[in-house]
């Protein structure tokens, strides 16, 4: 029987290469960043399995399309929209990293809501020049209506932590998902009466091409006047300008968000419009993945993925390319 390949794409750590050794019972397991660009042409003819890292890169077509076993890409991401999936096989099968991160990202997710909620970043800029405001109200998150648009294993996350503080949970997705955590569900058609309802919106969606620019002015306009918008799903799923022109023109109005629709090579901060200037936006730089021992956890997460497949067992949360093409 041929040797079964797979090809690791991002750059190893040492514990990335002691954790490989799990899969290297059931198949030979390279690591592109150790072969010559000879061993890899002959390499990537034979490869089966392709495991990639962060959602910021990307795979190049040109290679997609010389790997003629290629059955399985794992990503280390939740996110795929950097998978070509034009250029894929309809045999081949995208696996995501949903679910490695989960429990971070939501805790992430009520750090922002809790900030703005309590204020907490005005007070400490007013206390630094020398204020003292005490006595004005905040809000209190119990009884609040949180609502989740992308109820995947991350708004299930965020839905379970919202219940933790009473606060009123609804969902808004494609499908109804099995979840008991919800008070109420909306689909894709009900979308504004949902965003209508909530005080606190958290988006969560994956990007596709049916979440791309999915709120835009007339959804955000939807939305209560004192409501919250966090997003830790994409910069794209939201029209910017859209955004910030309201947040511009309704200050009561508070977004927090932790991805963006521009990112520079040198780490800089530059958005088409001016976020930063906006006192009723609270910002983090895409942080709410990175923990202590995140990387480790994912690429665990995502070789325990491909030892399943390699035994021939079924996979969760298999990206669907009519989703991207």
């Amino acid at each position: 029987m041929e040797e079964r390949t797979i090809l690791v794409g991002f750059e190893p750590t040492d514990r990335d290469r002691e954790l490989a050794k799990s899969l290297e019972p059931l198949a030979r397991v390279h690591f592109q960043k150790d072969l010559s660009r000879t061993e890899l042409d002959r390499v990537r003819k034979r490869v089966e399995v392709l495991i990639v890292g962060g959602w910021r890169g990307t795979i190049g077509r040109e290679m997609i399309s010389s790997m003629s076993e290629l059955r399985l890409i794992q990503t280390l991401a939740a996110g795929v929209n950097h998978v070509p999936f034009s250029s894929l096989k309809r045999s081949v099968m995208v696996s995501t990293g949903s679910g490695a991160s989960s429990p971070q990202i939501a805790e992430h997710v009520f750090a922002l809501m809790l900030s703005t909620a309590k204020n907490v970043v005005r007070h400490t800029e007013e206390m630094r020049k020398g204020l003292f405001p005490q006595g004005e109200e905040s809000k209190v998150l119990c009884g609040l209506i949180l609502g989740i648009l992308g109820v995947g294993s991350i708004g299930s996350h965020v839905a379970r932590l919202g219940k933790c503080l009473g606060m009123v949970v609804f969902g808004c997705d494609i499908k109804e998902p099995p979840s008991e955590v919800l008070d109420r569900f909306y689909d894709f058609e009900t979308l504004k009466e949902f965003l209508g309802e909530v005080d606190f919106l958290v988006i969560s969606v994956p990007l596709t091409k049916k979440t791309e620019e999915l709120i835009g002015k007339a959804e955000i306009s939807s939305m209560k006047p004192d409501a919250t918008l966090v997003n830790v799903s994409r910069g794209a799923v939201i029209k910017e300008k859209d955004l910030f022109d309201h947040l511009e023109a309704n200050p009561s109005f508070t977004a927090c968000l932790d991805v963006w629709w521009k990112y520079t090579a040198d780490k800089t901060f530059k958005q088409n419009l001016p976020f930063e200037r906006l006192d009723n936006v609270v910002m983090t730089p895409h942080n709410a993945a990175f923990y202590p021992g995140y990387h480790e956890k994912m690429v665990e997460f995502a070789f325990n993925k491909v030892l399943k497949y390699l035994k021939g067992e079924s996979l969760e949360d298999l990206a669907d390319p009519s989703d991207y093409v």
